[in-house]
């Protein structure tokens, strides 16, 4: 009996004790400076965007403009250039840096100085080899643990090899994905009249990132996964699948800006545990030099790239897929329809 008291009163006082809720204390980071600052040596469009937070409980809104600051860029050898405001917020930069020098930006808003470190202008990246393999990916849809809220879908997963490059350790991959699909419309008499379709996405996700491996006697990157591609896609009325159009761009960053994206993409990942990264965490190269407590989100990034484009498509059964590099770098629209002649960047 005395036994049974005893349990009685353990199980009452756990039950009483998850009564109580925790409320954690989160930190108010509304109105902090947020710098979009990703240049690519020889693009025309490159330009820092400067944007302010929003507090934790504001719920999704679009993000402001910092408005009234102005932006600088400085080399090693201590030449300033005043970047130009073309839209609030928003600085354009110059599009050719100089290969043997650094680069640094300063940013005065309001009665703070941000200062990035010194980024290098890395060389041109090269891939070794880029191939697919058919795979199955498993997507959860409803987010519960039942097995009917799972799909598996078919597809090739496509992967990247690239040999070890002292200069360039780090690269950062992104990519559009071009569908493209055709309709034969039948005409009484007279051949089919073709209409040739596409439509193109960026692939989601977190930052597709690669580094040389750090416990390995090879620093070659091997088998890196890069993006996925669906074997068939539902197509409306008669329309036939043709293939898919990747457009791969390899970046070639420095290490802190991978550390910065490995961050990030620790936090986007996470799964609400208590030891999950918080967007503190992320290693940014930018720091307030005015006043060490003032908060600053974004990183300062020089990159050189390189533009890759693949077409993938599903044989059969057993020849698998074809993956081959395409030369054409016709521009390609975000969606369109030609009729007869298909585009300059059609492949088939």
């Amino acid at each position: 009996m005395k036994r049974l008291f005893i349990y009685c009163f353990v199980i009452a006082t756990l039950v009483s004790g998850c009564e109580d809720v925790y409320v954690p204390d989160i930190d108010d980071v509304s109105d902090a400076i947020v710098v979009d600052a990703r240049i690519v040596n020889g693009r025309s469009d490159n330009y820092i965007r400067l944007t302010k937070s929003q507090g934790f409980n504001d719920g999704f809104k679009s993000y402001p403009a910092a408005i009234g600051g102005n932006v600088f860029l400085i080399d090693d050898e201590g030449k300033e250039a005043e970047l130009q405001e073309f839209a609030d917020g928003e600085f354009y930069v110059p599009s050719n840096l100089d290969f043997d020098r650094e680069y640094k930006i300063r940013i005065e808003y309001g009665s703070n100085t941000f200062e990035s470190e010194f980024e290098k202008v890395p060389p041109v990246p090269t891939l070794d080899s880029v191939y697919g393999i058919p795979e199955v990916k498993v997507l959860e849809v409803t987010g519960a643990n039942d097995a009917d809220d799972f799909k598996e879908i078919q597809g090739v997963q496509m992967y990247a090899d690239m040999k070890s490059t002292p200069d360039i350790p780090n690269y950062r991959f992104t990519s559009e994905k071009v569908l493209e699909f055709l309709w034969n419309e039948p005409q009484e008499l007279l051949p089919d009249i073709v209409h040739y379709y596409w439509k193109k996405s960026t692939a989601g996700g977190i930052f597709n990132i690669a580094a040389s491996p750090e416990y390995s006697s090879s620093k070659d990157i091997v088998k890196h996964p890069l993006y996925f591609f669906k074997k068939s896609v539902a197509m409306e009325g008669d329309s036939i699948m043709i293939g898919w159009i990747m457009v791969l761009y390899q970046h070639a960053i420095s290490e802190s800006s991978y550390k910065y994206y490995k961050d990030l993409n620790a936090q986007l990942d996470s799964e609400g545990r208590i030891f999950d990264p918080v967007y503190v965490q992320a290693r940014s190269n930018i720091k307030c030099i005015s006043d060490s407590k003032e908060v600053v989100l974004g990183n300062f990034e020089i990159s050189n790239v390189v533009e890759y484009r693949y077409f993938i498509r599903f044989i059969s059964e057993k020849a698998g897929y074809e993956v081959r590099e395409v030369s054409d770098r016709s521009p390609i629209p975000w969606r369109g329809e030609t009729i007869d002649i298909p585009p300059p960047f059609w492949e088939q």
